[in-house]
């Protein structure tokens, strides 16, 4: 996950953010495709240290190929530990043109509260 565009002026902005997820590469209906997702999210407690943090978000998703495109709306709930420090694993499930689960490890660049 990649965080494109943090705002930075207040402490709620600093809570949202604007990501571009990995481009997923495969076969749909027997066609090379690819899918790319861009979420805003909202973080409740984006410089929590310690423990786990709850966060929601939503975007949209393609999915292109050489015969079609495909548009999808994507919904997602999740938890990240350790948010507010430089690395730290995440778990969330969502819909974007059927059920979806995610886990993984974020590599964070994030700024001090103010």
């Amino acid at each position: 996950m990649l965080t494109a565009a943090p705002l930075q002026t207040a402490w709620a902005q600093k809570a949202v953010e604007l990501q571009l997820h990995g481009v997923s590469a495969g076969n749909y209906d027997g066609a090379a495709s690819v899918r790319p997702e861009l979420l805003a999210s909202f973080h409740l407690n984006p410089f929590k240290r310690s423990g786990v943090s709850p966060y929601v978000g939503g975007g949209v998703a393609l999915v292109l190929t050489s015969n079609e495109s495909l548009e999808y709306l994507v919904g997602v709930i999740g938890l990240e530990w350790k948010p507010g420090s430089s690395r730290g694993w995440f778990v969330e499930v969502g819909v974007a043109g059927g059920v979806r689960v995610a886990t993984g490890i974020q590599l964070r660049r994030r700024g001090r509260p103010r």
